[in-house]
């Protein structure tokens, strides 16, 4: 274990725990039960000696790279799980993640929309920014972590880096959706002045507030467009 006992491996775990936490999310595709799980299963490779460090990187870095792995191997077995359950004539009901509010609230509306940006990016430029900005590894350390080369690593740090300044800025997006908002508010106003029930279209906009406090404006502009469509269907 390159001199490090159990007691050295259990501090330095709880030392990154949660970093780990973060990291094993955007590996699992923000599904929080498969992220617990997978660092359980990343922290007994390390404690079990399945996963040796051997100090050629910080330990911080490897540990990532465990948790990346592992991740990895969690999906495979997920597949052919999956597969299976078919080919026997089941039906493989996935686990719906449950909502975690409390955990979303306590990020700035910032980290939310610096979230979002990320989510529109190719895989593995967005592990390398992620990398980077929430866990301070250098291009180097990043592109151990992602067992890629750091050429490679580079390459995605700056095509991402790309795309997030061609992104619109949170404020263009804001005023977007609030154009839209605006629109929506006109249809259901003409639909009262028609006569006719806009309950349908109420329901679809109460969920609109509790995304745009959370940051979550992709899930809102899909919401917004919902809207728009029902309205239009009714001219």
């Amino acid at each position: 274990m390159d001199g490090m006992d159990h007691s050295d491996l259990r501090s330095q775990l709880e030392r990154f725990h949660g970093e780990s936490y973060g990291w094993a999310l955007r590996c699992c595709a923000q599904d929080p039960l498969e992220a617990q799980e997978v660092v359980q299963t990343a922290y007994l490779k390390v404690l079990d000696g399945r996963a040796r460090y051997q100090g050629l990187a910080a330990f911080k870095t490897w540990l990532l790279a465990v948790i990346r792995r592992t991740a990895a191997d969690e999906r495979r077995r997920h597949v052919l799980r999956r597969l299976w359950l078919v080919k026997f004539g089941q039906r493989a009901e996935p686990p719906e993640p449950p909502e975690s509010p409390d955990a979303t609230a306590e990020r700035t509306q910032l980290q939310a929309l610096f979230r979002q940006a990320l989510a529109g990016l190719p895989r593995r430029q967005r592990e390398v920014l992620q990398l980077v900005f929430y866990h301070d590894l250098t291009l180097s350390e990043a592109a151990l972590a992602m067992e890629v080369s750091v050429g490679s690593a580079r390459t995605h740090y700056e095509r991402g880096k790309a795309h997030l300044r061609q992104a619109p800025s949170p404020e263009e997006r804001q005023r977007a959706l609030q154009q839209k908002v605006e629109k929506v508010q006109e249809g259901v106003q003409r639909w009262q002045d028609e006569g006719r029930d806009p309950s349908p279209v109420a329901e679809i906009m109460q969920e609109l507030e509790p995304l745009m406090k959370t940051g979550k404006l992709k899930q809102a502009e899909a919401l917004l467009a919902k809207a728009l469509k029902l309205l239009g269907e009714g001219k």
